[in-house]
């Protein structure tokens, strides 16, 4: 926290924010005497890119071998992205339409 208590500036600074700083701050004057505390809030909201995403149970590149006419599910799993990210599916360089 940063403060000069004369101009009544206080201000709270939040270095290298992570996901975790997600979250609603407040600052709160009082309370004083008879009267009750005075709050103001904001919200932070913290954007960040995926960390990582992977196919489930594969490596990269890994050659996947099945036999014809035998069904097949592929999990795409994308981690630590906000807001969460919007996946698509590709054959060669080709969007899938799914649904």
């Amino acid at each position: 926290m940063q403060n000069d208590k004369a101009s009544g500036v206080f201000n709270l600074r939040i270095r290298n924010v992570t996901l975790a700083d997600d979250a609603e701050f407040q600052c709160q004057v009082g309370p004083y005497h008879y009267h009750k505390p005075i709050r103001a809030h904001a919200r932070l909201i913290v954007i960040a890119p995926p960390s990582s995403v992977e196919i489930v149970g594969h490596m990269p590149n890994d050659k996947i071998e099945i036999r014809e006419n035998t069904p097949l599910t592929l999990e795409c799993v994308v981690r630590n992205s906000r807001p969460a990210a919007q996946i698509e599916w590709y054959r060669g360089r080709v969007p899938l339409k799914i649904g």
